[in-house]
This record gives structure tokens, C-alpha cells and sequence, in this order.
């Protein structure tokens, strides 16, 4: 493994969202210098994370949303009695470092409070599922943050939070697996979910509010496929207890149905995407990648955006951040190729419609092929970031939106993602509270300036907190 792929197993090196791709990355090099073949398995690990985000783009899409809902499902190993990550980090490590962090940033700063209390609860869920036996399942409910979201929109939206709730199980197998299972619910009703709880046989208390409901679990004996079945079934309970009405339809069976389109963009880009994050160096496919975007109508293009992608186009280093925006320039683009089937996947169109791929252009010529297939590839790529920024698409993304535009201010939330099993740590297209961030704090812990733009990045592998009033501090 070469130098930022070792690094990458230090947690605090980078966020977990880099963290596989550089692994990927360390291991495509050696397998480039030496002819060694790469397992298989990191490459699974962010094909996993990259569909996933995409899903929960999709699921997003303000002119469907209300009609789409989202499953993922996720399998762990158990070692030493705990569900690991990819990485072999157990997940209740995951989530109280997670958990550890909102509440350094809650000390400082009230607005991050509810998500403390939500990230405790979430690594006491984690706790109780490293204590299931073989064949027990254990089912929380995650509701959405209401009272965060009406006090400090803007920050909790940014977290991925929107107008879900989110039904999560966790499986223990026999052959020493953890199976984690999410089914968004659109709605977030505690009296609803408290009845529905109350009928299989668990009691919430009245104490329970919206940020510690999930701490009220409960366990059944039954197998993955089984553990589904109960989830479907809650979720469809709760639409018909609120008179929920029409059709649902699923953004998981959708991307399966486009398995040849998610799959083709990720191996034209992904794998250069990883290799130019661990060697810090910038390649031909990341560089043509860009200089096709800024060729295309990208004016709407927020201005930081488009900076990174001059910088891409003509540099030779490259970077944590250019390794964030490409990423999520890619998946943008992506999304706005698969939506193009979603209006006849849902009957409002003809069926003649076009589909959300073809996996040859009309000169018979693959998209992954060298030369002109990736040119043309590019300029479609390109031509999709153009028309959602016309559009003023955004998406919940990593984490919560994926913005590009600079008209789309924060009109659409997030996914909802940090509702999803173990807060939504299980991949690193979700929520990571050690990820950067922007919000308005509602005063400044130093000189109590009120009404603070507030950003936060990662500095050395450290959390950097900075305010438009001019004071700054850097946490452990």
C-alpha cells in the first residue's frame, strides 16, 4: 500500500468519505506497478457507496420525490463479537467518534445539540446490535428532526435531513454477518409511528421526542429476508394509518433495472477519480473530465466550483478537495443520465419515452472505449451537469446536498440519509459529522457576535472552525 493509502487507515488522516477511495487507490497502484491483480473487495466497497449516493440523489429529485422511497441494504462482518466497516473498523467505533464530535462542536455551539443527542442514540443502537444472538434482529425507528430543522434550517438540511423517517433492522446470521437494512418512509408523524410501535408490542414513552424515539427498539427472531418483509410492512402501515394515497415506487429497483448505466460511468471514471486521490496527482481522464465541463454552458456553475475545475483542468496536483468536488460533479451528472427513464418508470409517460441509457452512442461506439468513446462520454457527462444547472436541480448528496448551482441555495434538503443504519455511517455516501460544512450559528462562542456564517473544514486531519466575525478555533 503506498504512502496516503496507509495514511487513510488513520480515521483522522481524512474523512471516511476520501478514505476508501485513497485505500482503492493505493491498491490500483501497486497493481499498475507491479501487474498484481487488486481484491476485490474495495472496489466493491465504493461501487457499494457510489450507487448508494446515487439512490439517495435520486430519491431527491423534486419532481418525483414524493412518489419515490428508498431501500439499502448492507452486509457486515462480525469480528470479535462487532459488525465491521469495509476497513475493519468496528461501526459502534464509527458512530461514537461521530457522536464524540457533535458533542465538541454542541460545547460551542446550541444549534448542534439535537444532533449530539441523536448521534448517542444512534451508538446505543449499535451497542444492542453487536448483542444480538444468530437469528435476532433488532428494528428502531428513526424520526426526522423536526423542532432542529424548523430552529436551524439551514444547518440540519445541510446535515442531509428532510421530511423522512426511517425504518432501520439490523440482522445477526449465523454464518457471522450483520445485515443493516434502511426503508425511507416520506413523512415523520410521532404519534403515528408511536401508535404503530404500541401494536407490535413496544411501548414509547411520552418522554420520547423526536431525537430519542430511536432509542425504543425492539427484537424479533427472523432471517434477513424476513427482516424485509417486516420493514415493507411497517412502512406500508404507516402510509395507510395517514392516508397516504397513489402508488410508491422504489429508487432501488429503478438503479437495478439501470445496473449497465451506473455501472459503465463508474468504471470510465471512478478508478482514475481513486487513483489521483492517493497519489495526489492529477491524470488525463480527471483533466479531460474538466476541461470538457468548462467547455460546456455551465454559467449558472457556483464560482468555487468552477475554480476547482480550472484548477483540475490545468494543474498536476491533486487534492481532498478536488477529490470531493469531482466526485460529486460525477455523481451529478450521473443522476441527471438516470432520471431521464424516471417519468416512464413511474407512468407519466409513454413507454416509447427514452430510456435512462444507451450503452452505445448512435455510431455503434462504447462510452468506455478509449479515445473517442471517452471524449464523446465526457461531452454527455457535460451536457447533463448543463441541464440540471439550467433546471436548478440540487440533490442530497455527501453530505446532504450536492449543489452545483448558484441559484439552488438550500431549496431542496437532504436525503435523510443520517436516519439510515448506524446514523448513516455505513457508507461513505452518507452523513459523516466529521465532514466540512457551512451554516449560520446563532452566536459566536468567542466574541458573541450573533448571527455567524460559520464554516468547517479539516485542517491536517483536524476539525477547523471559522466565522465571518473573524474568530476561529481548531478542535481535536
Amino acid at each position: 500500500m503506498t504512502g496516503r493509502a496507509a495514511e487513510a487507515l488513520q480515521p483522522k488522516e481524512y474523512s471516511r468519505s476520501v478514505a476508501n477511495l485513497v485505500q482503492w487507490g493505493g491498491e490500483l497502484a501497486v497493481e499498475n506497478a507491479i501487474g498484481q491483480p487488486a481484491e476485490q473487495g474495495l472496489r466493491e466497497q465504493n461501487f457499494d457507496d457510489y450507487a448508494s449516493g446515487l439512490r439517495e440523489m435520486l430519491r431527491t429529485d423534486s419532481e418525483f420525490s414524493d412518489q419515490l422511497d428508498l431501500e439499502d441494504k448492507r452486509d457486515h462482518l462480525i469480528v470479535d463479537g462487532r459488525a465491521r466497516a469495509a476497513n475493519g473498523q468496528a461501526m459502534v467505533d464509527i458512530v461514537a467518534e461521530g457522536r464524540r464530535g457533535s458533542e465538541r462542536m454542541a460545547a460551542d455551539y446550541p444549534e448542534w445539540e439535537p444532533q449530539a443527542i441523536r448521534d448517542a442514540g444512534d451508538e446505543i443502537i449499535a451497542g444492542r446490535a453487536d448483542a444480538l444472538e444468530p437469528g435476532q434482529v433488532l428494528f428502531a425507528v428513526s424520526l426526522n428532526p423536526d423542532r432542529a430543522l424548523r430552529d436551524h434550517n439551514e444547518l440540519y438540511k445541510r446535515l442531509g435531513y428532510r421530511e423522512l423517517s426511517y425504518v432501520q433492522y439490523y440482522a445477526r446470521t449465523p454464518d457471522g454477518k450483520m445485515v443493516a437494512g434502511s426503508y425511507s418512509v416520506d413523512d415523520s408523524d410521532l404519534e403515528t409511528w408511536r401508535a404503530l410501535l404500541a401494536d407490535r408490542g413496544r411501548e414509547v414513552p411520552e418522554e420520547a421526542d423526536d431525537n430519542t424515539f430511536i432509542r425504543y427498539s425492539f427484537e424479533v427472531t427472523a432471517t434477513p429476508e424476513e427482516a424485509d418483509e417486516l420493514a415493507l410492512d411497517m412502512r406500508g402501515d404507516y402510509y395507510e394509518r395517514r392516508g397516504t394515497e397513489g402508488r410508491r415506487y422504489s429508487v432501488t429497483e429503478y438503479l437495478a433495472l439501470h445496473e449497465e448505466t451506473v455501472q459503465t460511468f463508474f468504471d470510465a471514471y471512478y478508478p482514475s477519480l481513486a487513483e489521483a486521490a492517493e497519489s495526489g496527482q492529477n491524470n488525463e481522464v480527471m483533466q479531460g473530465f474538466a476541461e470538457t465541463l468548462l467547455a460546456a454552458d455551465v454559467t449558472r456553475l457556483k464560482p468555487e466550483i468552477k475554480r476547482t475545475l480550472i484548477r483540475v483542468a490545468n494543474a498536476n496536483g491533486f487534492d481532498y478537495h478536488d477529490t470531493k468536488v469531482m466526485e460529486s460533479v460525477i455523481r451529478y451528472a450521473v443522476v441527471e443520465q438516470l432520471r431521464k427513464g424516471l417519468k416512464t418508470y413511474v407512468g407519466e409517460a409513454d413507454a416509447a419515452e427514452p430510456e435512462a441509457w444507451s450503452p452505445t452512442l448512435g455510431n455503434g461506439v462504447l462510452l468506455v472505449a478509449p479515445g473517442e468513446g471517452m471524449m464523446a462520454m465526457n461531452r454527455l457527462m457535460a451536457d447533463n451537469v448543463s441541464t440540471g444547472l439550467k433546471a436548478g436541480r440540487s440533490y442530497g448528496g455527501c453530505p446532504g446536498q450536492v449543489e452545483l448551482s448558484q441559484i439552488d441555495e438550500a431549496e431542496d434538503g437532504g436525503t435523510g440519509e443520517p436516519q439510515s443504519a448506524y446514523g448513516g455511517r455505513g457508507s461513505k455516501s452518507k452523513f459523516d459529522p466529521e465532514e466540512d460544512c457551512e451554516f449560520t450559528s446563532e452566536e459566536c462562542p468567542e466574541c458573541h457576535a450573533k448571527k455567524v456564517r460559520t464554516v468547517v473544514t479539516r485542517v491536517r486531519g483536524k476539525r477547523h472552525v471559522e466565522g465571518s466575525c473573524g474568530c476561529s478555533k481548531t478542535y481535536n
